[in-house]
């Protein structure tokens, strides 16, 4: 017999451990709204330069500056010119985009056939350099 309200019926997936035990494991939603983590890499000046940035223009946080920063780049730039990548960072900001953002950048990395953080590096290179020097 099936259950009648279905807010209450939940989905189960059935895991076989050995030959005669079978746990059952809840499976859950993933939110529709969920966000990727993306770090990129930077020297300490670039750094410095962002969190300048952040405190003088915007009197905010540097991770949420910089992730304004990475989503206008993304919507309004055309053109992002090739940087190197840093082999060995000395630090880095991570970012979290919504996953329109986020497919634009995999859509860019394919393009360039490049890493999803070597293009996030590439796009917010670009929108630094432009942002001019402190």
């Amino acid at each position: 017999m099936s259950k009648l309200n279905l807010m209450f019926h939940s989905k189960v997936e059935e895991v076989i451990t050995s030959k005669d035990q079978v746990h059952k494991v809840k499976l859950r939603k993933t939110r529709s709204d969920k966000k990727k983590d993306i770090r990129i890499n930077l020297t300490l000046e670039q750094k410095k330069k962002v969190k300048r940035l952040a405190r003088i223009k915007n009197n905010m946080d540097h991770t949420n500056y910089s992730q304004e920063l990475l989503k206008d780049a993304i919507r309004f730039k055309n053109y992002f010119p090739e940087v190197d990548y840093p082999k060995s960072p000395e630090t880095n900001i991570g970012v979290r985009l919504e996953e329109i953002y986020y497919q634009s950048l995999l859509d860019l990395a394919i393009d360039w056939n490049v890493s999803v953080r070597k293009a996030t590096h590439r796009v917010f290179m670009a929108i630094l350099d432009d942002l001019g020097d402190l």
